[in-house]
């Protein structure tokens, strides 16, 4: 019986260590997240201008998790090692491409804003604003 649990005890701690690149998105994940992440923020930036701010948040939140990642050494060793520098490029730059996709839809939503104010025709006001 001693000897069958030395045997496990040796044993166990080989099969339980496993690749980093298992547990990890991969990269093209990465960049398909930042662009379907970046779409929805160009969307609700382009609709409202005070929604840019969730996708430059979301962006903001994404880009500290790569730092986090790329400040933890045994992490960064083990998937540089794995993946390559490209795989932090390509967190970073999917937390970017939110950010980006936020800031084109204000950018394109103030356009758009101000094209419609030069060709609106003045209204009658309501009732309850005439004095």
């Amino acid at each position: 019986m001693r000897i069958t649990v030395l045997l496990f005890g040796l044993v166990i701690p080989t099969i339980a260590a496993a690749e980093v690149s298992d547990k990890i998105p991969t990269i093209g994940f990465l960049l398909l997240q930042g662009i379907l992440f970046g779409a929805a923020a160009l969307a609700l930036a382009w609709f409202r201008w005070w929604l840019a701010f969730l996708g430059v948040g979301l962006g903001a939140i994404m880009l500290w998790g790569t730092w986090d990642l790329w400040q933890e050494p045994y992490m960064k060793t083990a998937i540089i090692n794995e993946q390559g520098m490209g795989y932090f490029f390509a967190a970073a730059a999917s937390s970017l491409l939110v950010v980006g996709g936020a800031i084109s839809g204000l950018v394109i939503g103030k356009r758009k804003a101000s094209n419609k104010a030069l060709h609106r025709t003045p209204k009658r006001l309501p009732p309850f604003w005439r004095c």
